[in-house]
């Protein structure tokens, strides 16, 4: 899940990475968060085995967000994969 805890909603671009983590995964390219709600994200392996929980991070632009003039703020996101088996 992510939150925003601020009053203006967020829209996130996925910045693309080359590391083994990103390339396991299969993560939204786009992501908007509204304002003082939290919402799920479903990041999904992709093919391959893992039988021990990963750890990895994922960068996104928030596009409505500018630090300085037409520049975006970056984020960097922790995730963590833990497989669980199916029920």
């Amino acid at each position: 899940h992510l939150s925003n805890s601020s009053d203006i909603p967020m829209t996130l671009e996925r910045i693309p990475g080359e590391t083994a983590f990103q390339k396991m995964i299969d993560a939204p390219q786009q992501l908007t968060i509204p304002a003082q709600r939290t919402v799920p994200v479903r990041i999904r392996r992709l093919g391959g085995q893992i039988t021990t929980p990963q750890s990895g991070r994922l960068a996104y632009r928030v596009t409505n967000f500018l630090v300085a003039p037409e520049q975006e703020l970056e984020v960097t996101l922790p995730v963590e994969i833990v497989i669980q088996p199916a029920k």
